[in-house]
């Protein structure tokens, strides 16, 4: 794991905390936010793993710029692989 410590701003420092995983055989850069409600992927990562929505969703999300998206909906029991470690999750 690596972290990277921003210089944004002098008065105040966010750290990012990050990794490489897997989902299939796909290497993925995982970025670890421990303040995050929600697990996101992109799109293009969903075609590249051939997985499919399952559920959709009305929630909407909030994104760091404020911005307000609807997703397009749940993929459910993504196999993340972090070392010798498979973690389910939903995202």
């Amino acid at each position: 794991m690596e972290s990277n410590l921003s210089k944004n701003d002098t008065t105040k420092r966010a750290m990012a905390l990050y990794c490489n995983a897997y989902i299939d055989r796909v290497k993925i850069p995982l970025i670890i936010d421990s303040g995050s409600a929600e697990y996101i992927i992109s799109l293009k990562l969903l075609k590249d793993l051939d997985m499919k929505i399952t559920q959709a969703l009305k929630t909407i999300m909030v994104n760091v710029n404020g911005e307000k998206r609807r997703p397009l909906g749940v993929v459910t029991n993504i196999p993340l692989k972090i070392n010798n470690h498979i973690i389910p999750f939903d995202a």
